[in-house]
């Protein structure tokens, strides 16, 4: 099965324990991962689109106190 991949703006990283937070946010959904670019203040999230959906991603990021700008897909990972 294919996954997707997204490109997120992230705002309210001040600094680097951000990172793991949001990963670690994100990485609870069934079926994702993220790597974040701090120094970009970016998420690469990528969903396995039968048991997540960007929405989640997103919602999971902003329940911790981040805001997320913009997405966008970046297509099958």
């Amino acid at each position: 099965m294919s996954k997707q991949s997204y490109r997120l703006h992230v705002e309210g990283m001040g600094c680097r324990s951000c990172v793991a937070k949001i990963e670690k946010a994100v990485h609870a959904l069934d079926g994702a991962s993220c790597q974040v670019d701090f120094a970009a203040k970016t998420a690469a999230v990528t969903l396995d689109p039968q048991r997540s959906n960007i929405e989640e991603a997103v919602g999971a990021i902003e329940s911790i106190g981040y805001s997320v700008t913009e997405w966008s897909e970046q297509g099958e990972a």
